[in-house]
């Protein structure tokens, strides 16, 4: 049976945080956080009288046998780890006898790490030669008005 990636039915998340330990550990997960968290996502938890950021790498409903803390909050919108990177991540981890979440810390780049938000931005230019497009404006019909547009806009800019 495969295991579950999303945290709507479990009550407890194993978090991997980044300390030179070979073990994760169980956190409860609050009602608000049950839709948004899944697997391979990171998580902002209390680790001692500090507070970490760990990985979500598995869920289940029998906790470990200690008073749990709840996760603070998800840090991502989409899991940044996936299924195939935490299955390295732990060959890893054991190959190497490293602690998973030191492990994974090390996977990500560093402005995630850092939490620098990055922007995405879409470059588009001509895939036929000018002339092309200026012989298919000349062809196209009055009704295709945004392809128009389209072709105009890509004709009048000076690159991507």
């Amino acid at each position: 049976m495969k295991e579950p990636t999303r945290a709507i039915s479990a009550r407890y998340a194993e978090v991997a945080v980044p300390v030179p330990l070979d073990r994760t550990f169980h956190y409860r997960i609050p009602e608000r956080l049950r839709d948004t968290l899944e697997v391979g996502m990171r998580v902002k938890v209390p680790f001692g009288p500090r507070r970490l950021v760990g990985y979500c790498v598995g869920f289940t409903d029998a906790p470990a046998p200690r008073k749990l803390k709840d996760i603070d909050e998800v840090l991502d919108e989409v899991p940044l780890l996936t299924g195939e990177l935490l299955e390295l991540g732990r060959w890893i981890a054991r190959t190497y006898c490293a602690g998973l979440g030191e492990v994974l810390d090390g996977m990500l780049p560093p402005a995630v790490r850092r939490n620098v938000r990055l922007t995405m931005r879409t470059e588009v230019e001509l895939a036929v030669s000018r002339q092309n497009a200026e012989a298919l404006l000349e062809s196209m019909t009055r009704r295709a008005t945004r392809r128009r547009a389209v072709i105009e806009a890509l004709l009048r800019a000076p690159g991507p």
